[in-house]
């Protein structure tokens, strides 16, 4: 029984790791990275694109996460 669990294990890993850099690795934009670029560089013109965008993506918690995912420091 628990040769099939580890061997079924295995299969989805070399799946996953069949999938990784796969259309150049993709990744989407960090939104604490983009609030601290706003915030410490801001851009010339049309800040108010990059401030809509963050308060857009801000959950009802007030945080910019996943309220599912718990941050290490900060379990649920």
């Amino acid at each position: 029984m628990q040769n099939h669990v580890v061997d079924m294990l295995l299969t989805d890993l070399r799946y996953l790791i069949c999938d990784l850099a796969k259309d150049g690795g993709l990744i989407g934009p960090s939104i604490y990275d983009t609030a601290q670029v706003v915030r410490l560089a801001p851009p010339s013109s049309d800040v108010r694109q990059a401030l809509d965008w963050l308060v857009a993506q801000q959950q009802p918690d007030g945080g910019w996460g996943d309220p599912g995912i718990s941050h290490p420091l900060h379990p649920v």
